[in-house]
């Protein structure tokens, strides 16, 4: 079984668990408390759909994660949460799955072990898990001694689609949603940066990668 499909397999059921691990064990519905069980449906995917190589779907991809994303939002509809909130936090899940999907499939056209894929995949640990990761240890795992991260890596991290995902599922759902423009140019950035990498940034890549 290609490995594509395999891990598709497994973030499905990931997805699956924020609806069917309450109705499989009770205690579970109270530890999700408040936490929309959609935008905790689409994590799995923004966390694994853009890795280089990894993902290798596209819009394929966004459409398998299509039921489980739609069972996760008629919960939250029983739970009175407002359907033009959620309507804008599944179309944009959707849409942020879409396009990492079509970057790392364009990534990995170019030669998975290719200067063009190595640079796409530093730009995503970057700009998807890598500085949320970073502001988290450092307002979590530093405090008190830290404190709070500074204001442009704060902008930063919650630009990524996993820290706004997150950030739906800790906050709720509201009339207008969560507002995903900044996740959204993060996502629309790393398909250009696949797709159309500049050849001097490609030349440092690739002569860092033969030293």
């Amino acid at each position: 079984m290609a490995r594509s499909a395999v891990g598709a397999s497994g973030i499905w059921l990931l997805s699956c668990l924020p609806v069917a691990l309450p109705a499989l064990w009770a205690p579970a519905e109270a530890s999700l408390g408040d936490a929309s069980r959609l935008a905790l449906a689409a994590l799995p995917w923004l966390a694994w759909i853009g890795i280089a190589g990894g993902g290798g779907a596209s819009w394929s991809t966004a459409a398998l994660a299509a039921p489980p994303l739609a069972a996760a939002l008629t919960v939250d509809l029983g739970h009175g949460r407002p359907l033009a909130g959620l309507a804008v936090v599944a179309v944009s899940s959707l849409v942020m799955i879409g396009l990492l999907g079509a970057a790392g499939r364009r990534a990995a056209g170019a030669g998975e072990n290719g200067p063009r894929a190595r640079c796409a995949a530093v730009a995503w640990m970057l700009l998807v898990p890598g500085l949320p990761l970073l502001r988290s240890a450092l307002e979590s795992g530093g405090a008190p001694s830290f404190g709070a991260a500074p204001r442009w890596l704060a902008a930063l991290a919650d630009a990524s689609p996993i820290a706004w995902a997150w950030q739906c599922a800790r906050s709720g759902v509201s009339d207008r949603g969560s507002l995903p423009w900044a996740a959204l140019a993060v996502c629309v950035g790393l398909l250009a940066i696949r797709g159309f990498a500049p050849p001097v940034v490609e030349g440092v890549v690739a002569r860092e990668a033969a030293s």
